[in-house]
């Protein structure tokens, strides 16, 4: 696993733990990209303030339940056994989704 070292202070952590605490390059990268986000305030070294405007909300659309795009499909008869597992693994899918 690829790691970055970090430099702390005794006063931003715990007074045991001071020195150089080592952060996997994954998260670091994940706290860099949240950073250039609407969420960047959770990764702000200066507290939030109440006074601070809230960052953007940008809503995203979810669409209601759709009827099966299948249904002449699946009304069709089935002729094998593989039809058969194949019709069920439609259903179940059009189910989970």
């Amino acid at each position: 696993m690829d790691y970055q070292v970090t430099t702390v202070s005794s006063t931003q952590i715990n007074d045991n733990v001071a020195g150089h605490l080592t952060t996997p390059f994954f998260v670091q990268s994940a706290v860099d990209g949240l950073a250039s986000t609407s969420a960047a305030f959770l990764t702000s070294s200066s507290p939030t303030r109440s006074t601070s405007a809230p960052p953007a909300f940008k809503p995203s659309t979810i669409s209601p339940f759709q009827p099966s795009q299948y249904t002449d499909l699946l009304a069709k008869p089935v002729m094998t056994v593989h039809e058969l597992e194949l019709r069920d693994a439609l259903i179940e899918a059009e189910f989970w989704d």
